[in-house]
């Protein structure tokens, strides 16, 4: 059997945010990030978080969402 656990947002974001610190240069001046198949709250969430938790690098956080638009009618 296979259990599939949810991360939460503070894990996910600590793990995106170090990652991206060991990485990116901070003269980069932002990250886009997509939704990957999130649900609309988890993928807000993640970004908030990651926003929370990024204070202290230059980059401007943000988002490229456009699954939402195309579950409309």
């Amino acid at each position: 059997m296979l259990i599939v656990q949810k991360n939460d947002s503070k894990m996910i974001a600590s793990s995106t945010i170090k990652c991206l610190s060991e990485n990116v240069p901070q003269d980069v001046p932002g990250i886009a990030f997509l939704s990957g198949g999130q649900s609309d709250d988890d993928a807000t969430n993640n970004l908030n978080e990651m926003n929370i938790q990024s204070q202290d690098n230059n980059w401007k956080l943000t988002f490229s969402y456009g699954e939402p638009f195309n579950k409309l009618p």
